[in-house]
C-alpha cells in the first residue's frame, strides 16, 4: 500500500537522522509505482485488444520493477489474467463463428457460448455486444415468421429466446402473436375473431404492436372474404346458370390482395366450368346424335354443331377431339371410292390402266386421312409403269454388251433417266461396261507400245497393261501378256549375255517384279555379276625365320 507507506515515512520526526532521506525515498517509491501502474495498464489494454503476445511482454516488464509487490504478486496476477482471457477469447471466437450462419439453432448456441464470459472478463463487453446482435437476428427471424403467418415457428422462437437478451416484452409479444396465429389457422370466423380479440390487447407502446395491427387488418379482411364466399356458395348450390353467374360475380368482389383471393379464384373457375358445361352440353349431345347416323352429310352437320363450343370453354377439348374423329370419317367416306376405283383400274397392269389409276388416286389431297395410303399405291404403280417402259432399254443394252458392243450398250442404258425405278440398276451396268471399255483401251495401248519389240518398250507395255482395272474381263489377258513380255525381256538379256554381260544385266533388270520371269531374271543377274567380278588376289606365304634356319642346318 503506497499511501500507507508514505504516511508512515512522513511520521518520522525531524530530529531523527533518517529524516533527510524521507522525501527522496518517497519520490523513488512514487516513480517505481507510477512505472508499474503504467505497465499494468498497458498490459490490460493489450488484453482487451486480444494481443496476447504484447500483453505478455508488458507483464514480463513488471518483473524488472524494483518492487516485490509489482514484480511478483501483480505479475502472477497479470499472467493468470492473460491465460483466462485467452480461454475466454476462444469461447467468444466460437460464438462468433456460430452466429455467422444465421440459423436459429446456431444463434441460440452462439448466445449460450457468449453467456459463459463473466462480467469481470476483458471480453465481457464484446460478448454482450455479440449477444445483442444475435438477439436482433432472432427477432428478425421471428418477424419473418410473422410475415409468413407461421404461428408454430413464432412460438418456437418465443420459448427459446434467452433471458440474457433482457427483452421480456418482445418475448411476451411473440407468445401472444404466435398463439393468435395458431388459433387463426383453422380459418373459421369464430377463431379469426378470437385471434383479433387476443391481439387487440397489445398496447401501442409494445414492441410488436404494428405487426399485430397488420395481422388484425388481414384477419378482418379474411372475415369479410369468408362472408362473401359463403353468399356466393349459397347462390351456386342451386346449380342454375343464373345463380352460378351471380355466385361468380359475388366471388369476384374478393380483392386480389385479400387472404381468400386464391380460394375465390378456385371457386370462380369451378362455377365457370359448370356454367359452360350447362350451356355447351346440348351442342355436343346433338352433334353426337347426328354423327351416330353415319353418313357424310350427318357427320358434316355434327362438326358444325360441335364447332359452336368456343375455344377456351369447358367442353372445347372434348368437342375438338370428336370433330377430328368425324372429319377423318368424312374424309374416309369421300376418298375411299377414289382409292377403290384406282385399285380396280390397276388390276390389268397395262400402262394406260396404271396411268389412269395414278390419276384417280391423285384426287386425294395432301393432309387427308387416306393421302399416305394413296401415295404409297401411286408410287407402286408409277414404278410399274417405269419398269414396263424402261426394261426393254436395259434388256437391249445387256444384249449389246454380251455381243461386245459396249459403247452402244452404254448409250442405250443411258436412256433411262435419273429418278426412274430402273435408273440405279442401269447405272450399275453402265459402270461395269465402262470399266470393260477402259480395260480394252488400256490393253490396246499396251499392245501398241510393245510392238517396238525393244526391252524398254516391253517394260513400258507391262506398266501400261497393269493399269487395266482388276474387275475388267481383260484382266486375265493382261496376266498372260505381262508374263509373255517379261519372258521376252529375259530372252533378250540371255542373248546379249553371249557377248556383253553388262548390257545383259541392264536388260534383265527391266523384268518387273511380280511376273513369272522375275525370280529367274534375278538369279541370272546374280550369276552374271559374279562372272564380272575380278578374281581375288592370292598371296604366296613367306617362309618364317625359324624355317630358314632349319634349312641352313640341314
Amino acid at each position: 500500500d503506497l499511501e500507507e507507506a508514505i504516511k508512515i515515512a512522513r511520521a518520522i520526526p525531524e530530529g531523527v537522522s533518517a529524516y533527510k532521506l524521507v522525501e527522496d525515498r518517497i519520490e523513488r517509491w512514487q516513480t517505481i509505482w507510477s512505472k508499474a501502474e503504467k505497465l499494468y495498464s498497458q498490459a490490460e489494454y493489450q488484453l482487451r485488444q486480444s494481443n496476447w503476445n504484447q500483453a505478455f511482454r508488458e507483464a514480463v516488464a513488471l518483473t524488472y520493477v524494483e518492487n516485490k509487490y509489482w514484480s511478483s504478486f501483480k505479475y502472477d496476477q497479470l499472467s493468470d489474467n492473460i491465460q483466462i482471457a485467452q480461454k475466454e477469447s476462444e469461447k467468444l471466437d466460437k460464438a462468433f463463428n456460430l452466429s455467422r450462419s444465421g440459423s436459429l439453432e446456431n444463434l441460440l448456441a452462439a448466445i449460450a457460448q457468449a453467456e459463459q464470459i463473466p462480467p469481470k472478463s476483458y471480453a465481457y463487453k464484446e460478448a454482450r455486444d455479440l449477444i445483442a446482435k444475435c438477439g436482433d437476428k432472432l427477432i428478425k427471424i421471428a418477424s419473418q415468421r410473422l410475415e409468413e403467418r407461421n404461428g408454430a415457428g413464432v412460438l418456437e422462437i418465443a420459448n427459446k429466446l434467452p433471458a440474457s437478451l433482457n427483452r421480456p416484452q418482445m418475448r411476451q409479444d411473440l407468445m401472444d402473436l404466435g398463439l393468435a396465429l395458431s388459433a387463426s389457422e383453422s380459418g373459421t370466423v369464430w377463431d379469426l375473431e378470437e385471434a383479433i380479440a387476443s391481439v387487440q390487447k397489445l398496447d401501442p407502446n409494445r414492441p410488436l404492436y404494428k405487426s399485430g395491427q397488420k395481422l388484425i387488418d388481414r384477419w378482418q379482411r379474411e372475415i369479410q372474404d369468408i362472408a362473401t364466399l359463403e353468399r356466393a356458395r349459397a347462390f351456386a348450390n342451386t346449380g342454375l346458370t343464373t345463380d352460378l353467374r351471380t355466385a361468380i360475380a359475388e366471388a369476384r368482389q374478393v380483392p386480389r390482395n385479400n387472404p381468400r383471393y386464391q380460394e375465390a379464384r378456385t371457386e370462380i373457375e369451378r362455377w365457370t366450368y359448370q356454367v359452360q358445361t350447362i350451356e355447351d352440353k346440348p351442342y355436343l349431345e346433338r352433334a353426337i346424335q347426328l354423327a351416330s347416323y353415319g353418313g357424310a352429310p350427318y357427320l358434316r352437320e355434327a362438326v358444325r354443331e360441335a364447332s359452336r363450343v368456343g375455344q377456351g370453354r369447358a367442353l372445347y377439348q372434348d368437342a375438338q377431339s370428336r370433330i377430328g374423329q368425324w372429319n377423318q370419317n368424312i374424309q374416309r367416306i369421300e376418298d375411299q371410292p377414289y382409292l377403290e376405283r384406282a385399285n380396280q383400274l390397276a388390276r390389268s397392269g397395262s400402262i394406260p390402266a396404271l396411268q389412269a389409276a395414278v390419276q384417280e388416286a391423285s384426287r386425294i389431297a395432301p393432309g387427308r386421312l387416306l393421302y399416305q395410303e394413296a401415295q404409297a399405291r401411286i408410287k407402286q404403280w408409277v414404278n410399274s409403269i417405269q419398269r414396263t417402259e424402261d426394261q426393254p432399254y436395259l434388256n437391249q443394252a445387256r444384249t449389246l454388251a454380251y455381243r461386245g458392243d459396249l459403247a452402244t450398250a452404254i448409250s442405250t442404258a443411258a436412256r433411262i433417266s435419273s429418278g426412274r425405278v430402273l435408273y440405279p440398276e442401269a447405272q450399275r451396268n453402265i459402270k461395269i461396261w465402262q470399266t470393260e471399255l477402259e480395260g480394252k483401251r488400256i490393253l490396246q495401248e499396251a499392245y501398241r507400245v510393245s510392238s517396238a519389240g525393244t526391252p524398254e518398250a516391253l517394260k513400258q507395255a507391262i506398266l501400261v497393261a497393269r493399269q487395266v482395272p482388276t474387275s475388267a474381263q481383260a484382266r486375265s489377258e493382261v496376266v498372260t501378256m505381262v508374263n509373255r513380255w517379261s519372258n521376252q525381256i529375259l530372252a533378250m538379256a540371255q542373248d546379249r549375255s553371249s557377248f556383253d554381260l553388262a548390257s545383259a544385266i541392264a536388260i534383265a533388270k527391266m523384268v518387273p517384279s511380280g511376273t513369272r520371269s522375275y525370280q529367274q531374271a534375278q538369279g541370272q543377274i546374280q550369276a552374271w555379276q559374279d562372272i564380272l567380278k575380278p578374281p581375288p588376289v592370292i598371296l604366296e606365304p613367306q617362309p618364317r625365320k625359324n624355317d630358314q634356319l632349319l634349312e641352313v642346318e640341314l
